[in-house]
């Protein structure tokens, strides 16, 4: 299922369903990858689900993404040295721009 919005700028009002149906999209076709979507949380606690899912299903590569931005350093820190990507609602629109 293919979301569309316009402005961009819409993501945030955006229904928590329909943004995961859209990133699945974007990230699917943007990366050429499979998409499992965990919680809508952005503290380090989705951090360690996602990490731990990682390493359950032996996958080599995380990717965590928020509408906003990531609450403290301890997200940054806990991810630093895995193999786990944060981005941001900025980054996001960037991916959206790009991909067009």
């Amino acid at each position: 299922m293919l979301v569309t919005i316009h402005p961009i700028e819409n993501l945030n009002t955006m229904d928590w369903e329909e943004f995961k149906h859209l990133i699945a999209e974007l990230f699917s076709q943007y990366f050429s990858v499979n998409v499992s979507m965990l919680s809508k949380l952005k503290d380090i606690t989705a951090l360690r689900d996602l990490y731990d899912t990682m390493i359950n299903e032996g996958t080599v590569k995380g990717i965590l993404v928020t509408i906003s931005h990531y609450d403290g350093a301890d997200s940054y820190t806990f991810s630093e040295d895995k193999p786990i990507t944060l981005l941001t609602g900025a980054e996001i629109i960037h991916l959206f721009r790009e991909f067009g």
